[in-house]
């Protein structure tokens, strides 16, 4: 048996060598030739001129290389799902369609803001590739359907429209219904009306359902409601007989967006069938018709009620209407209305062109209003939100930021690189600072900032890119503090105060207080500039009488001064929403930091916290200071967390010593915080911390040290990457990353192949140590095993 079982395996191998052999080409060979032929043939050969290799053409493309192209287009454009299996844990991957509805609520506004709702997650990220045309033109030539019906809706993106393609894809019934919705709604955003007509009379053919299922009765009802979006986008859409019998639809969709349709056709005759749908059963389509067909009694109510999808519609309709009435409704909306009217607000100014009403809310305390207006940046064309913008950059909220960003994006380049000019030489939070010079830096076509890169070396270095891209045009930021005021003007005004303290007649200093109060902007402006050279001296009349009267920050602090404990923190919080809007008069702050006392009431102090933390000046400063020395250990928290803003003042001494705090959150506040104060004592401190029993403190101060360039901050995270705690581990990851030290590129490559935590978070620690992020060019940005994968073999390629 042992020898027929080596006999089958040998004969294969045989066989196949002997048809080597076999097939062998024997070439003959002429007769021995002389020896003076052969060297006159060489030399023959070798007079002959070899075309140079940079003028020659280049290769014409292969089909092997065609067909790369094509497979990986396909592989990019590839939309999976990961189903979960019944034990709850993770299931297989599942090819889909990939496309999804996103913004429904606002889809009545799309005539006016033409912005794509069908959104794919793989065909964003080709889109966003440098090389997303080459991509794109590999796709159309796939063999799967829905490959190049998503490269038809990209190229069209990109202003590059197949109309005959998209009709193609809208009709074929093989496709997913999301799939054809997306390409009617391309060819509605791209004019082709033409098509769309085309579409609406073969409607019976494509869109009927051929069974009375429920998918096919539901796929007919989004198509048809796709088809009505796409009508929308027309002129005198209310004269439309199409859209007129449209609401008498069975489905619910249908009628809404009909209804929805004739909304922006505010100078049009409305049907009165469209009344009718007032007391629709369907509450969609009841409250489409609120927003189209509704008279003012009825909206009016409707703005009273508790309901706040009700309240939205009112504020919709108003606008629709214009009449006196209407308008006065909705110039009572103010800070103080709901966040659902609010918004509706900015859609219906945005219509209008009435964007410095929208500026006035770029900081309302709730961050979903600053980010829409943030979003209408992209539409302010004549640029009248152009003061704000430089805020939105540096708003605390990332969506809004982002927003903001991605507004500026539709700007011109050079108004765009003025805005995020002034935004980084304003920005106080190092996170924003690096989010804005990525998108500064991208739109100058300048090298991304490095890790080793300080803020202050990245704005010299963008500033001149754009000296030298723009010239010496651009605009510089005005300070947010005035000070054009002279010396001269300031000295006369410290007497004009002197006296005023000083008169003991009734008469002579009422005269003085006249003069005072003409000269407002000089006194408040002298104040502010000269607020540190102040603060010790005494001038009860000015601040008990003039400063009051002059400006209602004053007040609002006067007021707190008389109050009990509650009324003064409630005052406090009023103090802190105006400091939000504007910055304090240091002057004001001063006297608050001499009014700080260390027994505060929690509470009381964490509003006076709140008062600075935006500010970085001196009297913000100063209290930050004293709050570092509060009995309650949340203050004492959150002012170590501050100090990040403040290293020209020397608190690293404090800081040092509160790495042995009591208070555990404090200790680890502290550690985090003075990587950002290099020093002896500073490093002494977070060494001795190294040797902590609380393994997150030691970590938080081995990632401090390596930030600050210690080999034993460095030494010490390469072992706590070792540790048996997953936690520590990842802490550890995470710390590495901060630190920038690409020392520790082999730990984290090593550290790709532990738990999913500490993958995780490797993943994103790599990009800050590497400065680049190798895994983001791979297909599927959330797929963990291709940017393990891209890592790797870039490790492999270029470390090793």
């Amino acid at each position: 048996m042992l020898a027929l079982r080596t006999f089958a395996i040998l004969l294969p191998v045989a066989l196949a060598t002997t048809g080597c052999f076999a097939l062998r080409h024997t070439a003959k060979t002429p007769p021995i030739a002389q020896a003076e032929d052969d060297f006159d043939a060489l030399l023959a050969a070798s007079k002959q001129t070899v075309p140079n290799k940079s003028e020659a053409e280049p290769p014409p493309q292969t089909e092997i290389s065609r067909k790369l192209k094509i497979a990986n287009a396909e592989r990019r454009l590839t939309a999976t799902i990961q189903l979960p299996s019944k034990s709850g844990l993770r299931g297989k991957e599942v090819e889909t369609d990939g496309w999804r509805l996103t913004a429904t609520d606002r889809r009545f506004l799309n005539p006016f803001f033409r912005q794509p709702h069908w959104r794919h997650r793989e065909l964003d990220s080709v889109l966003g590739d440098p090389q997303r045309d080459e991509i794109l033109l590999a796709a159309a030539e796939a063999e799967i359907p829905q490959i190049q019906a998503t490269a038809a809706i990209g190229q069209a993106r990109l202003g590059v429209v197949d109309a005959d393609i998209l009709v193609e894809t809208v009709e074929n019934r093989e496709l997913a219904t999301s799939t054809r919705c997306a390409a009617l709604e391309m060819l509605a955003l791209s004019g082709q009306a033409a098509a769309i007509d085309q579409l609406y009379q073969s409607r019976d053919e494509w869109m009927a359902p051929l069974e009375t299922t429920p998918a096919e009765l539901i796929n007919a009802e989004k198509l048809e409601t796709e088809l009505m979006h796409a009508l929308a986008m027309r002129k005198n859409v209310r004269d439309d007989d199409r859209l007129l019998e449209a609401l008498a639809s069975n489905y619910d969709d249908v009628r809404a967006a009909a209804l929805d349709a004739m909304y922006l056709d505010w100078h049009g005759t409305l049907p009165p069938e469209a009344q009718l749908l007032l007391e629709d059963k369907s509450e969609m389509v009841a409250s489409a018709a609120r927003r189209t067909a509704a008279p003012f009694d009825v909206l009016s109510r409707c703005y009273a009620s508790a309901s706040m999808s009700r309240r939205r519609d009112a504020v919709y309709g108003m606008a629709r209407l214009g009449d006196q009435a209407s308008l006065d409704a909705l110039g009572g909306i103010d800070d103080n209305a709901p966040v659902v009217c609010l918004i509706a607000a900015i859609d219906v100014w945005v219509i209008q062109g009435e964007f410095d009403r929208i500026a006035d809310f770029a900081l309302h305390d709730e961050h979903r209003v600053r980010c829409a207006v943030a979003e209408q940046l992209a539409l302010d064309r004549d640029r009248q939100m152009q003061a704000i913008a430089a805020k939105l950059l540096n708003d605390s909220s990332p969506q809004v930021r982002d927003s903001a960003l991605d507004s500026l994006q539709q700007w011109p380049p050079q108004a765009a690189t003025e805005v995020m000019l002034a935004a980084l030489q304003t920005s106080e939070s190092s996170y924003a600072s690096k989010a804005i010079a990525k998108r500064l830096a991208t739109l100058l076509g300048e090298p991304l900032p490095a890790v080793d890169e300080t803020p202050q070396q990245t704005l010299a270095r963008l500033q001149k890119a754009t000296r030298s891209k723009f010239g010496e045009s651009t605009e510089s930021v005005e300070s947010p503090l005035k000070r054009d005021i002279s010396h001269q003007a300031a000295l006369e005004m410290l007497m004009l105060v002197h006296q005023y303290e000083q008169a003991a007649a009734p008469a002579e200093a009422s005269a003085i207080r006249r003069q005072l109060l003409n000269d407002r902007e000089t006194l408040l402006e002298t104040l502010d500039y000269l607020a540190p050279e102040l603060q010790h001296v005494p001038l009860p009349r000015l601040r008990s009488t003039i400063l009051p009267e002059l400006n209602a920050d004053f007040a609002d602090w006067k007021q707190a001064q008389e109050q009990n404990d509650m009324l003064r923190v409630s005052a406090l919080r009023s103090l802190a929403a105006a400091s939000r809007k504007h910055k304090l008069n240091q002057y004001l702050l001063e006297q608050i930091a001499l009014a700080c006392r260390l027994d505060a009431a929690e509470e009381e102090m964490h509003a006076i916290l709140e008062l600075v933390q935006q500010d970085s000046r001196p009297a913000a400063t100063r209290i930050v200071g004293l709050a570092l020395h509060h009995r309650a250990a949340t203050i004492r928290r959150q002012a170590v967390a501050w100090c990040e803003r403040f290293t020209n003042y020397g608190y690293g001494e404090i800081l040092s010593t509160m790495v042995s705090d009591q208070d555990r959150g404090v200790r680890l506040a502290s550690a985090m915080t003075l990587r950002y104060y290099p020093g002896p004592s500073t490093e002494l401190a977070l060494k001795q911390t190294l040797a902590d029993d609380d393994a997150e403190l030691a970590v938080t101060a081995a990632g401090s040290l390596a930030y600050l360039h210690s080999a034993d901050g460095v030494d010490a995270l390469h072992r706590f990457s070792l540790d048996r705690v997953e936690r520590t581990r990842r802490l550890a990851v995470q710390a590495m990353g901060t630190s920038g030290e690409e020392a520790f590129i082999p730990t984290l490559i090593r550290l790709l192949g532990d738990s999913k935590s500490v993958q995780h978070a490797s993943l994103e620690a790599l990009p800050l140590v590497v400065g680049e992020d190798v895994a983001a060019r791979e297909k599927g940005f959330r797929d963990v095993n291709s940017q393990v994968a891209a890592w790797q073999s870039w490790y492999a390629v270029t470390v090793r």
